[in-house]
């Protein structure tokens, strides 16, 4: 079942929350937010990470994206894979 959200309902926490129900998730996010390019898709979207924003130093974060890269998934309370549509144009810098 699908699930929206606007940008002021965007947490970290929440979002964990609502993936583990299973729902296809379909966010706004605030500007702030800076996922992690992996990979463009062939429809035209992509796959970021998103790590948890706070207590993670750079080089967690860093070691997160390099394992989410080679295709290991993250640990579900450090970061998550997302994906991001076609209708926003620019995808996130890798």
């Amino acid at each position: 079942m699908p699930l929206t959200a606007d940008r002021g309902f965007y947490s970290f926490r929440a979002w964990q929350y609502a993936a583990s129900t299973g729902a296809q998730l379909l966010w706004r996010v605030q500007a702030g937010l800076h996922p992690h390019w992996l990979e463009d898709l062939d429809d035209g979207s992509w796959l970021a990470v998103i790590t948890k924003p706070a207590k993670l130093r750079r080089s967690q974060k860093d070691r997160l994206r390099d394992d989410a890269r080679r295709g290991r998934e993250p640990d579900p309370d450090l970061a998550a894979i997302a994906g991001g549509g076609r209708l926003h144009g620019a995808r996130p810098q890798g």
